[in-house]
């Protein structure tokens, strides 16, 4: 029988995909890496930075951890201190996040036997990553004009301490008793010692790595002269207080005076400056406004003369300026065959004149070659209280000082500027970069 024939059937065509014409989809905020949202994170406002812990998980560990770097309750109430270091005690890998402390305790006697202080100390000691730690007294507000006399080193020392620090200010615990402490913390760069009165003894073999002291007074510094290049002095000072200074002239560069009377004492600073600190390249003055009740003269002004000339034939080697002043409404340069030229701060009518003091800024700019930075900061009497009871007390606002910066760019004959309100010492002087 022959064999039957078959036909054989043809393969079927592939299927097609059918054409999409939608767009394609998109990446969640999951899939962002830790990096990106990190970066993210270093530009947002705390205020933005909490509500962003809820939003994601992607952002909510880099936005805690930005949130939490950061720990300041010197102005907060003692019960948010508590509330601060039950939490960390209660949850450690809070006290992962935190790099920098500052807090405020109450005087020595009242919190030695408190079990708050047994309770800070452990918390203290979870915050493995500090660089950064500030412990102050708390009231009266000016505590830095006494002595520190805590004797509980424990409280920020012990065997299992394991933080590094780079920054510590301290106007709590005696300094004759924080031997262990420094030997301890090789790496700390800048000191704050504003609660010593006598001269700081600071051992040979400790702290190697000290580049800044800031203490309340000249005669604090230490005695035997040690390779700093920044001294921040923190209370009135005059020239004749500042001979102790001297002891650093070889490597000191920065030096910031936060408490002088700019009317009767600038041209002595800048003449002892020029004499006794060749090396220096920053120099910081600035009064203080401290909270006062109210007297019709508390606002009384004067003028005086621009340290412009005396900046530039006495300290050529000048590269940053700050001068913020409460007292000073009016500053004159003389500028040879009798043209002298007037920077009023302010107008006829008691407001603010900005033109002025940009003009005052920008002439230290022009005529000073090395100087790299100016800023000038004067009172705006406009904005200050009008009509007050004499118990009213006067507090520091932002609203009433104004201030001026200007600085060179990189590329010969570009001068920056700027100016708003509120001085910001700190920020400008740079003497806590590390």
């Amino acid at each position: 029988m022959a064999p039957r024939k078959t036909r054989s059937r043809a393969k079927r065509a592939p299927k097609k995909a059918p054409h999409s014409t939608s767009a394609p989809p998109r990446t969640s905020f999951l899939a962002l890496p830790p990096e990106i949202c990190s970066v993210i994170c270093e530009y947002l406002h705390p205020t933005t930075l909490v509500p962003l812990c809820g939003l994601s998980r992607a952002f909510r560990g880099e936005a805690q951890r930005a949130v939490f770097r950061t720990v300041d309750l010197r102005d907060a109430p003692s019960a948010a201190l508590k509330q601060w270091f039950t939490v960390v005690n209660a949850k450690p890998w809070f006290a992962s996040y935190i790099e920098s402390l500052s807090v405020r305790l109450p005087p020595p006697e009242k919190f030695v036997l408190s079990p708050d202080a047994q309770k800070l100390a452990k918390a203290i000691e979870k915050c493995t990553k500090l660089t950064e730690l500030a412990v102050h007294v708390e009231t009266p507000s000016n505590s830095f004009k006494k002595a520190a006399t805590g004797i509980q080193t424990w409280l920020i020392s012990s065997r299992n301490t394991k933080f590094r620090l780079k920054t510590f200010a301290n106007s709590y615990l005696r300094n004759d008793l924080l031997g262990a402490f420094w030997r301890n913390q090789p790496e700390i760069r800048i000191l704050s010692l504003v609660g010593q009165n006598e001269p700081i003894r600071l051992w040979d073999d400790v702290l190697p790595q000290l580049v800044g002291l800031e203490v309340s007074h000249a005669r604090a510094l230490p005695l035997t002269p040690r390779p700093l290049q920044r001294i921040q002095i923190m209370l009135w000072t005059f020239a004749r207080d500042l001979p102790p200074v001297e002891r650093f002239a070889d490597t000191l560069t920065t030096l910031n005076l936060l408490d002088i009377d700019v009317w009767t004492s600038l041209p002595g600073i800048l003449d002892f400056v020029a004499h006794g600190l060749p090396q220096l390249t920053h120099l910081g003055l600035a009064e203080r406004f401290w909270d006062l009740q109210y007297s019709p003269d508390m606002f009384h002004q004067e003028s005086t003369d621009t340290p412009k000339m005396i900046l530039k034939e006495s300290l050529p080697r000048l590269e940053s300026f700050i001068l913020h002043t409460y007292r000073i409404h009016t500053m004159y340069d003389d500028r040879g065959g009798g043209d002298i030229r007037r920077y009023a701060f302010r107008g006829p009518d008691s407001g603010a004149n900005m033109t002025a003091l940009e003009d005052a800024t920008l002439s230290l700019l022009s005529k000073h070659p090395a100087l790299r930075r100016a800023e000038m900061g004067a009172l705006d009497l406009s904005a200050c209280p009008k009509v007050l009871a004499y118990e009213a007390v006067v507090r520091r606002k932002a609203e009433f000082e104004m201030v001026c910066a200007c600085w060179r760019d990189t590329v010969p004959g570009v001068v920056y500027l700027e100016s708003g309100t509120g001085f910001n010492f700190r920020r400008a002087s740079g003497f806590w970069e590390v």
